[in-house]
């Protein structure tokens, strides 16, 4: 742990962004909200402060020493509980009486932003729907939509991408927070194995809701849409959307 916080400053330091004294890692972390999150601050480029100098600040409070875990004389750990939704600062700060900490005072401050959010939860009830061109041709654009489900914070929003896999070559929406979306394809794929599902991702993850497949109920094709032309034989499932006529 020590040897990849030390070539982690070695790193920032060859790209020239230390004149700090102070690193805080990792950086730029997202947050599950309930969990327990442990940031280290290496001293750098100084032997004027030592580990036993450093406090932690999150936002304007200072963290008990009791969550601080000192690693050896250039490092010191804390652990907090990631609670709210909105975010905050943690900053690690030398605390020292001396004319080299009061004269470096910005160069002996970092603090990395914690951005908090909620694991994406599986989306539920996806159903789709495809509409009559004509009496003989099915539109080759296929509208799904589907309930979304779990929470989400400012800052860490959930997204949703729809894949088509007919037969093995898949086919994707474009990435939304909404709840539909649309998808074309070259060709309505009549008689064809069919798959839809949708995926929610965020930074803290990524879950798949369940398939509809050829057996599923909640795919069909709908001959009365405006200025559609009817077809009574199609029946309310995937197998009417995949050719079942």
């Amino acid at each position: 742990m020590l040897l990849r916080l030390l070539l982690l400053c070695l790193a920032s330091a060859s790209l020239g962004l230390p004149d700090n004294y102070l690193m805080v890692y990792p950086q730029s972390p997202v947050l599950e909200i309930g969990t327990n999150f442990t940031a280290t601050c290496v001293i750098i480029n100084t032997l004027e402060v030592t580990s036993d100098d450093l406090i932690w600040n999150l936002s304007k409070t200072t963290v008990p020493r009791e969550q601080y875990k000192r690693i050896n004389s250039t490092a010191l750990s804390v652990t907090i509980s990631i609670q709210g939704e909105e975010y905050e600062w943690l900053y690690c700060i030398a605390k020292k009486e001396s004319g080299f900490v009061f004269t470096n005072k910005a160069k002996l401050t970092h603090g990395i932003r914690l951005e908090r959010g909620y694991r994406p939860e599986k989306p539920d009830n996806l159903s789709c729907v495809a509409l009559h061109k004509d009496q003989n041709v099915i539109d080759d654009l296929i509208t799904c939509k589907w309930n979304s489900v779990g929470r989400q914070t400012k800052g860490v929003r959930t997204s949703y991408n729809l894949t088509v896999d007919v037969q093995g070559t898949l086919m994707h929406s474009d990435s939304t927070e909404q709840n539909f979306v649309q998808v074309p394809l070259k060709l309505f794929p009549n008689h064809m194995t069919l798959d839809i599902w949708v995926d929610g991702h965020n930074a803290l993850g990524t879950v798949t809701s369940d398939i509809l497949s050829d057996n599923a109920p909640k795919v069909e094709v709908d001959s009365l849409g405006p200025g559609r032309v009817p077809h009574r034989n199609f029946k309310s499932s995937l197998k009417s959307l995949i050719g079942a006529i």
